[in-house]
């Protein structure tokens, strides 16, 4: 598959350049893991979010004679935070592998979420932003298709681009024949 990366310029991202299909070609495979602060910061806002009913309904609703907090029932939407977010966790990536033709990504358990190959990517770089780097994946449309036609429900839940924050941002422009301006050499 002759696939090339073409640089363009846009608002908020610069795409890195031409990447020939023997750059991509790796001998082993090699394992990046998101940085903590990116997964602690996702799950605990999901947490909070999730809370938004506890705090409505407990603080929010007063018994008769305006008896206060009334509703300590309440708290099973604290339960049911937990539980959301604990599953939540197991659609949030916590490490790519890349192997010589694809890319593995691993949820927050250790779990394989995708095997994606290679040819299944429209553009894949990195890019500064207000949080540090960043690797950007961006699926072909074929492959969001297949991705939505796999799920049952919940169809709206795929994405087509996703943003990763890798601890070893270095090692994979590196280990991707990323110059230090970000582009494909």
């Amino acid at each position: 598959c002759d696939r090339h990366f073409l640089a363009h310029e846009s608002k908020n991202q610069l795409n890195l350049g031409t990447m020939s299909p023997d750059v991509k070609q790796t001998a082993g495979e090699t394992t990046y893991a998101v940085k903590s602060w990116y997964i602690h910061a996702t799950l605990g806002l999901y947490f909070l979010l999730q809370c938004g009913a506890f705090f409505g309904c407990f603080f929010g609703i007063r018994g008769p004679n305006n008896e206060w907090p009334h509703a300590w029932w309440a708290f099973c939407f604290v339960g049911l935070a937990v539980a959301l977010t604990f599953s939540q966790a197991k659609l949030l990536v916590r490490s790519v592998v890349r192997h010589a033709n694809s890319f593995e990504f691993f949820n927050v358990y250790g779990e394989s979420m995708r095997d994606v190959p290679l040819k299944k990517f429209d553009e894949i770089y990195v890019s500064d932003g207000c949080l540090g780097q960043y690797a950007y994946f961006v699926f072909t449309d074929d492959a969001v298709k297949e991705m939505e036609d796999e799920r049952k429900c919940c169809k709206f839940c795929v994405v087509k681009n996703m943003t990763l924050y890798f601890i070893d941002m270095e090692g994979f422009r590196t280990d991707h024949g990323l110059n230090e301006n970000h582009v494909f050499a």
